[in-house]
């Protein structure tokens, strides 16, 4: 829904440019909504994510005082190895090509068909190499308490309005369903991603010794 902002005896509301322009037939319900009650309903789930990543953050501080922390990415070390090996049979292919046009098993057009292919498809896993390379020296630094993540969050921990400086910072987009439910997406959604990542690894290691609760899970940022 695409709305736009219009006022009517002192109240603001946003209204669906699709219902304006177009009529109920494209816009049936949720035709407008209250700045007022769009703004407590942002509010409120901002406030919720800050909470969410103070517990993030209290969670990440535990992990890295334990000895055994774990800051390699199994996931991308597998990758790794799965594109050397991959990279290798491909390799192989393209040493006994040639040999293959040679001995006239295959014709010259299929030996340039090929030999194409096959270059095309070892410029694709080196580059893939590299990617995942950058990728592991970076999990290989893991997360610390005070990632610049946390601290553009935690920075705003006791807000009580919302202001333009807030929004541009942490706010991607806010969504406006036509049942007037109101979907935030945040900004920074990688790094989210990563400590998650971080913490599921150390919970797994961890459990080869003891039995641990489950970590936060990322909230449902979804308010009706």
């Amino acid at each position: 829904m695409t709305m736009k902002k219009t006022g009517a005896k002192g109240n603001h509301y946003l209204v669906c440019k699709t219902y304006q322009y177009a009529g109920e037939e494209r816009c049936t319900r949720g035709r407008s909504i209250s700045f007022k009650v769009l703004e407590d309903v942002v509010l409120t789930v901002i406030q919720s994510q800050i909470a969410l990543v103070a517990d993030l953050q209290s969670i990440v501080e535990e992990i890295n005082k334990r000895p055994d922390i774990n800051n390699q990415s199994m996931r991308i070390n597998q990758l790794i190895e799965n594109s050397e090996r991959t990279f290798e049979k491909e390799t192989n292919t393209f040493d006994s090509l040639y040999h293959d046009w040679k001995n006239g098993d295959i014709s010259k057009a299929q030996f340039q068909r090929i030999r194409e292919e096959t270059e095309h498809k070892l410029e694709q896993i080196q580059a893939t190499l590299r990617m995942l390379s950058a990728q592991q020296l970076q999990a290989a630094k893991g997360v610390k308490a005070d990632n610049d993540y946390f601290e553009r969050f935690l920075k705003y921990q006791n807000i009580e309005a919302l202001d333009r400086l807030l929004l541009v910072e942490l706010i991607d987009k806010i969504y406006i369903n036509e049942d007037k439910s109101v979907k935030v997406a945040f900004n920074y959604d990688d790094q989210y991603l990563r400590i998650m990542y971080f913490i599921e690894q150390n919970k797994i290691e961890a459990s080869k010794k003891v039995a641990t609760t489950e970590p936060p899970r990322k909230l449902m940022l979804e308010k009706k």
